[in-house]
């Protein structure tokens, strides 16, 4: 399951950056887009179109890749066109959190495989594992 996880948030990680690509190229075809508002309103306007533009675009390129991190996670999960279109909107929502959120997760994940796999190791081996040191 661990296997799995790590794999679905690579794969969303890579489609996050493609969508933060997507949407700083719309930034620069549409510039007030790019364009910070001293103007409260117009500012939560326009950050709140990006992240609905980055939802979007992270949907349309996740069913154009078939990107499915529900059937990842769950091998016998129902393969009907309404639950691919909603793993697909589940991916555009996932992806438009940004590649920096990814990696992180990515980061705790591969960092909690390799204790796991250093503690099979160990145990393997017959010799014991170190306490966990807390910062």
């Amino acid at each position: 399951m661990l296997t799995q996880l790590t794999n679905m948030a690579g794969v969303i990680l890579a489609l996050s950056v493609a969508v933060e690509r997507v949407i700083e190229i719309l930034k620069g075809w549409i510039p007030w887009l790019g364009e910070s508002s001293a103007k409260p309103k117009v500012e939560a306007f326009r950050e709140g179109l990006i992240h609905a533009l980055a939802a979007v675009v992270g949907a349309i390129s996740a069913w154009l890749c078939g990107i499915n991190p529900i059937t990842q996670l769950v091998p016998n999960a129902p393969n009907t066109h309404w639950h691919r279109a909603f793993e697909y909107v589940i991916a555009g929502l996932l992806s438009s959190f940004g590649s920096a959120f990814w990696n992180h997760l990515l980061d705790i994940l591969a960092a909690i495989k390799e204790g796991k796999e250093a503690a099979t190791a160990a145990l393997v081996n017959g010799t014991p594992t170190p306490p966990a040191t807390t910062p």
